[in-house]
């Protein structure tokens, strides 16, 4: 099964920090299981090697990615399916 999430906003953001930061700059990627699909849903930068167990959230879970990684999935995972 296929969903689509709605990423407009995090897309925008995300392309507003490549072109301040680079598209290589590694981030914290959150991310939650829909329907058993992975599905990012926020990112932060990583200042050091350790995410505190509160930034964490409902979400629980979390990739280190590239911003470039990240923009494409997050496009992916914004279209209809």
């Amino acid at each position: 099964m296929k969903i689509s999430y709605d990423s407009t906003e995090l897309i925008a953001e995300l392309k507003n920090d490549i072109k301040e930061f680079g598209r290589d700059i590694e981030l914290w990627c959150f991310f939650k299981f829909v329907e058993k699909q992975k599905i990012y849903t926020n990112y932060d930068f990583i200042v050091d090697d350790e995410v505190k167990k509160e930034e964490l959230g409902e979400n629980g879970h979390l990739d280190r990615l590239p911003a470039r990684k990240l923009l494409e999935r997050l496009e992916e995972q914004d279209r209809i399916m």
